[in-house]
């Protein structure tokens, strides 16, 4: 079986621009209706999606630049989650895969913004890690956090799988304090500021509620069941990623294996956040920044046969299902 993690550099960087290219292509030549599924209403996505009628050309360069600062910041985040002498560029191309494969939103600068601030957070979180007080990374990740359902209501989950991150990282109670502050803050400024505007002080509230309360964009988009197949196969393979990394984790030094679970939990609770809230394709890209960080222990341990044979499996049908979407 060949090593994964030992891939040349260029191998990596140019497939994973190939993938992402035919992708964009598939995109805009034959859209998915998952790919057009409705988008978030929540304020930092309307203001943020509302550069596409002021300027469509800015808005593609902010896409482009929101892609490739979220792949920069994969790559570095992923140093800090996985044991040395791993370290790989694989996550490029699994972030790739996972991200712009299967779908790319039609409200693409709310989807990758967010995962965007996801790799800032969980970089910071990484950070925090240490035996000394770390105030100002627990309030930053915190904070960077507490943007995300301002951009998206499924992020909302975040507000419950905190606690779990910041127990797992062996904080204290002044700073579970200071990151409960920084998780609230982002929410109830933007209250103040609505209040300001002359507005209610829980219209933001009432917003975020009203999304959570939506339908499941699966159901209410009814997909073709080919593309439903290429979904599930999606959910299939970042949960064999992620369980095989658990599956070996406690060969793991302190650190890196403290960060699997930290992705792990946060994975599974936004899967979850997919069935349970209603959901869109927006939330694909930040799935998939924790899928790819994930990757690296997932094809470096005993079971790395199985990742590999998800991955493998699921970047061939990721291609098949471009492809037929462009002949069509």
């Amino acid at each position: 079986m060949p090593n994964f993690l030992r891939q040349p550099t260029w191998l990596i960087v140019a497939s994973s621009v190939l993938l992402a290219i035919i992708a964009v292509i598939r995109a805009f030549v034959a859209p998915s209706v998952v790919d057009t599924a409705a988008a978030s209403g929540m304020p930092l996505s309307v203001w943020l999606e509302g550069a596409r009628e002021f300027s469509p050309i800015l808005y593609v360069t902010l896409v482009v630049l929101a892609v490739v600062c979220c792949m920069v910041n994969v790559l570095s985040t992923s140093l800090y989650s996985i044991e040395t002498g791993r370290r790989t560029t694989l996550p490029l191309q699994i972030w790739v895969l996972f991200g712009c494969g299967v779908v790319f939103p039609q409200h693409a600068l709310t989807a990758y913004v967010a995962a965007f601030i996801m790799t800032m957070a969980l970089k910071r979180v990484a950070r925090s890690f240490k035996r000394s007080y770390s105030f100002g990374t627990v309030f930053s990740a915190s904070f960077a956090f507490g943007i995300l359902p301002l951009l998206y209501a499924p992020f909302a989950v975040l507000y419950a799988l905190l606690p779990i991150v910041w127990t797992m990282t062996r904080r204290t109670l002044r700073e579970f304090v200071v990151g409960g502050v920084g998780l609230i803050l982002p929410l109830l400024a933007t209250a103040y500021i609505e209040l300001c505007r002359g507005g209610e002080f829980g219209h933001i509230f009432e917003v975020l509620g009203g999304e959570l309360s939506g339908v499941n964009y699966l159901g209410a988009v009814r997909p073709s069941a080919f593309v439903f197949s290429v979904v599930v196969v999606w959910f299939a393979a970042a949960l064999t990623i992620t369980m095989t990394t658990l599956a070996d984790s406690a060969l793991l030094r302190t650190k890196p294996r403290t960060m699997c679970y930290v992705h792990s939990v946060l994975l599974v609770g936004l899967l979850v956040s997919v069935f349970l809230g209603g959901s869109d394709s927006s939330l694909v890209p930040s799935l998939a920044v924790l899928v790819a960080l994930l990757s690296p222990n997932a094809f470096g341990r005993d079971w790395a046969l199985v990742s590999t044979i998800s991955c493998v499996a699921f970047a061939v049908i990721v291609v098949v299902y471009n492809i037929i979407a462009l002949s069509a």
